[in-house]
């Protein structure tokens, strides 16, 4: 098994309030609000403050959010910055192995979105699924929200509580097949469960010996373009998030540093094609071969 992460700025940004981490067994992804003073520390200071967090759980089902933010608030306060830089969306995953009561060895893999974001689970067999979470008027729930006191977490669900989860599945030969008719708790093939509401998505995975890798990232996937030049204009052409991720997520191996590698080769295939990402993008992975 390895694990890896990387991030890097959009071109619309003077910062980058995207940040990832990733240890011997999890990832974690954050991606700040543009629109909330100093979200880029706030954003890392809450990967931090959820990485070390999950270290002592036995799975992500007891991950007390609000627990989270609060233990990150007094570095925040030791920095003399508002709460409001928590204002981001948490991504993470964690790879469990433990013995049952008959001593037979358990893996599981569980991931889960506060806010915006994707979840992808390659299985052996080639598939590429990905779950995204989106908010369609493009305000995203923040853990943040519920535990602030000012009234932000009411007016968020009144006004802009507009959450939906896509489910698409890239297969070996390129074609797409999107599935966005399903329940609040919907099967994945045959590995396990996808449960969302309006603050959360999260996936449940077993029989993980089918599964090569589960990836997290960021809402930045949904906004790259191409540029196209002609002779007498200039202008910019959305691409489609599931073609990007075509293209994002072909590792040619999962030793050492090999998201990074990706990330890396990834930028310069953009560059060559007029590519590029208004907004900041996180990618973190956990490998579950050898």
């Amino acid at each position: 098994m390895n694990t890896d992460c990387a991030f890097y700025i959009g071109t619309t940004h003077e910062v980058c309030q995207d940040y990832a981490l990733s240890n011997n067994n999890s990832i974690v992804i954050s991606d700040g609000c543009s629109g909330s003073k100093h979200s880029d520390i706030g954003a890392r200071v809450l990967n931090i403050t959820a990485i070390n967090k999950i270290k002592e759980l036995d799975s992500l089902f007891y991950f007390d959010e609000k627990e989270c933010i609060l233990l990150a608030r007094p570095t925040i306060k030791m920095l003399n910055i508002s709460n409001e830089c928590l204002d981001a969306t948490l991504l993470v995953a964690k790879f469990y192995e433990f013995n049952d009561d008959e001593g037979k060895k358990i893996q599981t893999l569980e991931s889960m979105c506060y806010g915006d974001g994707a979840i992808v689970i390659k299985t052996k067999d080639g598939d590429i699924t990905i779950i995204d979470s989106i908010y369609t008027d493009s305000y995203p729930y923040y853990i943040n929200y519920m535990y602030d006191k000012t009234g932000r977490y009411e007016n968020w669900i009144r006004n802009h509580n507009n959450h939906k989860v896509n489910v698409s599945t890239i297969k070996p030969d390129g074609s797409i097949i999107k599935n966005e008719e399903f329940i609040q708790q919907t099967r994945i093939k045959n590995i396990g469960l996808l449960h969302y509401r309006e603050n959360k998505t999260w996936v449940e995975l077993v029989g993980i010996e089918d599964i090569e890798y589960i990836a997290i990232m960021s809402d930045g996937i949904h906004s790259f373009y191409k540029t196209i030049i002609t002779e007498t204009s200039k202008y910019n052409k959305s691409i489609p998030y599931l073609e990007v991720l075509k293209e994002l997520l072909t590792f040619k191996n999962f030793s050492g540093k090999f998201v990074q590698r990706r990330i890396n080769k990834f930028r310069k295939n953009c560059a060559k094609k007029n590519w590029a990402n208004n907004d900041d993008l996180s990618l973190a992975v956990i490998y579950t071969g050898e």
